[in-house]
């Protein structure tokens, strides 16, 4: 996953806004997040998690998806998930940008809340929250 990418396209208008610190605060913090929140969805599935890639689909504009489904137990329950991996082409290889999972993009709904946490308070709020939850889900490991 790029999560300098998902960072940018996310916050929109307010990235150019941002000095160089700034942008790398929230990049590091927005990728701890993410990688904190997959882990408890995987730990809520259980350790019987099966990928099953089934498609891809590569534009002419250097952009791709990638078609999948995740399936596993939850509570001894059975559970799918249908995932579509938004790739990108940067440099010489395919970054991750957005991941979309039974329909619902993970940067459109990060974009959403973004956009109005901001409007509400100020980049400095967003990035205070994204911290703080960044931080709880390392103490939840």
């Amino acid at each position: 996953m790029d999560y300098g990418e998902i960072s940018r396209r996310a916050l929109g208008g307010t990235w150019v806004k941002l000095s160089s610190d700034d942008r790398s605060q929230f990049v590091t913090s927005l990728g701890k997040l993410i990688e904190s929140r997959y882990r408890m969805r995987e730990t809520y599935l259980g350790a019987e998690l099966r990928i099953r890639f089934e498609r891809e689909s590569v534009s002419s504009h250097g952009t791709a998806s990638v078609f999948a489904r995740l399936s596993g137990r939850s509570r001894g329950k059975p559970h799918q998930m249908a995932i579509e991996y938004r790739l990108l082409w940067k440099g010489e290889r395919w970054v991750v940008y957005d991941l979309v999972t039974d329909g619902e993009s993970l940067l459109e709904s990060y974009r959403d809340m973004f956009d109005r946490i901001i409007a509400r308070e100020s980049f400095g709020g967003l990035l205070n929250r994204i911290k703080q939850q960044a931080d709880a889900g390392d103490r939840d490991e």
